[in-house]
């Protein structure tokens, strides 16, 4: 950068002043344009850096925003539809089911005994 004026130079000062006070039909690009045409280059960088940003990834937008809470309720509801399903089974047990007992007789059958030998 190093430069003490931007690359940019502003030729007609009633041009720009028309500009600004919106006078002509101009895009918001060419409104920024103007703008940026008399600003200082440190500040010119710090807008360059924001709109990096703004085109960035991390930056979300309102619209995006809404979408990926959508996807997020419809997780939620999904793990709240499981969870239903699991409390369904509660109290499905026998009253004089040994839960330690079949927990011994899984692992045995998974993985043996290594004291038989």
């Amino acid at each position: 950068m190093g430069k003490s004026k931007n690359q940019f130079t502003c030729h007609n000062k009633d041009a720009l002043s028309k500009i600004m006070k919106e006078e002509l039909p101009m895009s918001t690009l060419e409104k920024t344009i103007g703008l940026l045409e008399t600003m200082p280059d440190d500040k010119i960088e710090t807008i360059y850096a924001f709109v990096r940003f703004i085109n960035s990834d991390a930056y979300k937008t309102s619209s995006e925003s809404a979408s990926i809470k959508a996807e997020d309720e419809h997780r939620v509801s999904e793990s709240m539809e499981g969870l239903r399903i699991l409390e369904s089974f509660a109290g499905t047990l026998l009253e004089d089911f040994n839960y330690e007992q079949e927990l011994e007789e899984a692992r045995n059958e998974k993985y043996g005994r290594f004291d038989r030998y």
